[in-house]
């Protein structure tokens, strides 16, 4: 079957909203957020931005008329058509799904044991009512991991204000340029994006895309951290670095925005003047960066533990550039340190 062939299947309309939020549970978890998905009866397909703090998958999906959950963990599989996502599908290696124990015995073949950060996932919610799904969660700056030579079920973390086109997004990318990308439609299909260059991404929206040969492209703008997949300063450390790259043929102008929460964080970010001189000034606001195409940024930050109130802190940093992409970078620190 071509690549470009794609069977009929399920209807999804998901508008999703960020609501920052500090719990007590952040005391083990880190700063958290919450997305709120706004699903219709039938299938819907999401983009998970988050790491849930809870990790009980019934608890997560507590109060939703679920039929289940699934996505697709290739490994090696490849995908050249979309088939319907039903029981079927069990046996269909790369497919993993989770039903609620609501569902009697089927809830027995379930093999989703858990929702992760920047992973795509259909959902399918039964009865005749719209219904509203909050995930509370850490960010995470982990990428997406794509199968070579196959379509991927794919999301991206997307500036609402400012949705990038499809065709702009990608087009940085040589093993998705030009590549099939299909969405869900109201009337139940999957459709091809016929025109990629005047149709906008959404927020929180999974969707299906070809990717041509092997890739690590995570978006016109990559964001990556020292350790792990935040600035983490553990009671041992005292500096942590972000790098920001643009890897479009455009300049980009990226805005850097700290974000205090609860009992913030008291960053400081390494400044060099003009010749040579260093400092620290605190870092509490925001800040403009003009990136050339194919250039990338360092940023080094440190910590006041001195100023430190409680034994952890949280906050976050928003990074924005002027063409739609968006990451939340979580932030956590310890007191202590040698």
């Amino acid at each position: 079957m071509k690549k470009n062939t794609i069977a009929r299947t399920m209807e999804s309309l998901v508008s999703v909203v960020f609501v920052l939020l500090i719990t007590s549970a952040t005391v083990q978890a880190g700063p958290v957020v919450t997305q709120t998905f706004n699903l219709h009866p039938g299938w819907n397909a999401i983009f998970v931005e988050v790491e849930p703090e809870q990790k009980d998958m019934e608890v997560i999906l507590q109060g939703l008329p679920l039929a289940g959950i699934w996505t697709w963990v290739p490994r090696g599989i490849a995908m050249q058509f979309v088939q319907d996502p039903t029981e079927k599908l069990l046996g269909v290696k790369g497919w993993h799904v989770y039903f609620p124990k609501s569902r009697g015995e089927v809830n027995r073949l379930s093999n989703l044991f858990a929702l992760e950060a920047n992973r795509a996932y259909l959902i399918e919610i039964q009865g005749d009512n719209n219904v509203t799904w909050n995930v509370t969660g850490r960010p995470s700056l982990k990428r997406q991991a794509w199968e070579p030579n196959s379509f991927n079920l794919a999301g991206f973390p997307v500036n609402t204000a400012n949705a990038p086109v499809f065709a702009d997004f990608f087009g940085s990318s040589a093993a998705h340029t030009g590549q099939a990308i299909y969405r869900l439609s109201n009337a139940g299909i999957w459709e091809l994006v016929q025109n990629p260059a005047s149709t906008q991404m959404r927020s929180g929206e999974a969707f299906w895309i070809y990717t041509e040969g092997a890739s690590a492209y995570s978006g016109p703008l990559t964001v990556r951290a020292d350790f792990g997949d935040g600035l983490d300063f553990h009671k041992a450390l005292t500096e942590n670095k972000l790098w920001i790259k643009n890897v479009s043929s455009t300049a980009k102008t990226v805005t850097v925005r700290y974000i205090p929460m609860g009992s913030p964080v008291p960053l400081v970010k390494l400044l060099v003047g003009p010749y040579g001189g260093i400092t620290w000034p605190s870092f509490n606001a925001a800040e403009t960066i003009s990136l050339g195409a194919g250039k990338e940024k360092l940023l080094t930050f440190s910590l006041k533990r001195a100023a430190m109130s409680t034994p952890r802190t949280e906050s976050m940093i928003e990074i924005l550039d002027d063409a739609g992409s968006r990451y939340l970078v979580p932030v956590s620190a310890e007191k202590g340190g040698f």
